[in-house]
């Protein structure tokens, strides 16, 4: 198996810990270098950059999952409140209430059409993802430069930048004579940001923000004046824009304060509408109420209380 082959079954393997740097941002640039066992001024042997992408995998974003496309619409009933108008929908249907039962089933379709709309795009937006990325990039190997794929970078390749230039993976900065990059797709930063060398808070303060880390360049972002060296620190998906991608690619982004707050309310909506509709058919039931009745009025308590229009996972 020759070292690009082996590189491509590796890249879901657990990446060695002499190839990691954790919070290289808050370590000088020669700390990193050591770490990364290379020399900036000569960069990796052909060998070890060989031997380096066998154990870490290819510098590229993994495939998108793939779903029948029949269970990515199924999805959109999974919810606490679309289940309660799909009980209702059915009870009214079969008390022949088809009025009702006809304007819950639409609503609920129209819902779920939205939601799955939306998924398509997050895809879309992964694959577009995929095709920003860099082709090739200039590095320092052997102590010469030299042009090779960007998806066969390495951590440890010493990589080297101009004003034009797209950053082919996350590095730490060695040298930054001048240097602003647009990080505006990554961070939503306007304007392009100073770079430098110096070490970024190494007292160390939690969950530093991205756009505050400038002695870091992200995958994908673009060099917009200056001359700049780097060291690779991370590739592939395990890149800031990685973690973009995987969180498209498996729909596992954290969800909102108010996403959170909705599920919620669903939660105790189901439970209280749950409640009422038991006591009054019992109420009824007691008072001696046909059994059409009873299921026409439950239908129309619990109905009102699942707020159609807002279902969670719009949001």
């Amino acid at each position: 198996m020759d070292a690009q082959a082996a590189a491509d079954t590796a890249q879901a393997s657990p990446v060695s810990e002499r190839h990691t740097v954790a919070e290289p941002f808050r370590l000088d640039s020669s700390q990193v270098t050591a770490r990364l066992g290379v020399a900036p001024g000569v960069g990796l042997s052909t060998e070890e950059a060989a031997a380096r992408a066998s154990d870490c995998g290819m510098n590229q974003l993994a495939e998108p999952a793939r779903r029948p496309e029949w269970l990515k619409f199924l999805d959109q009933f999974r919810n606490w409140l679309i289940g309660i108008l799909l009980v209702a929908a059915v009870v009214a249907g079969a008390i022949g209430d088809v009025k009702d039962a006809v304007v819950i089933t639409v609503v609920l379709q129209i819902n779920a059409v939205l939601g799955y709309v939306q998924e398509r795009r997050a895809e879309r937006s992964l694959e577009a993802l995929r095709r920003m990325l860099v082709l090739t990039a200039r590095v320092r190997r052997d102590g010469r430069e030299q042009v090779v794929e960007a998806r066969t970078l390495v951590p440890g390749d010493v990589v080297l930048m101009e004003a034009g230039d797209r950053v082919p993976a996350d590095g730490r900065l060695t040298v930054a004579e001048s240097v602003e990059v647009a990080e505006a797709a990554l961070t939503g930063e306007s304007q392009p940001v100073v770079k430098d060398v110096a070490a970024v808070d190494p007292a160390g303060v939690a969950d530093m923000p991205l756009g505050e880390r400038t002695s870091i360049l992200f995958m994908n972002t673009a060099v917009t004046r200056g001359r700049a060296e780097m060291v690779v620190t991370a590739t592939g998906m395990r890149t800031e824009l990685g973690t973009i991608a995987e969180a498209l690619r498996t729909g596992a982004e954290p969800r909102s304060p108010l996403q959170v707050q909705l599920d919620s309310l669903g939660r105790r909506l189901a439970l209280l509408s749950g409640v009422a509709v038991a006591a009054y058919a019992l109420t009824a039931f007691v008072h001696g109420e046909g059994l059409a009745d009873i299921a026409l009025r439950a239908v129309a308590l619990a109905s009102p209380r699942s707020p159609k229009g807002c279902p969670p996972y719009w949001l």
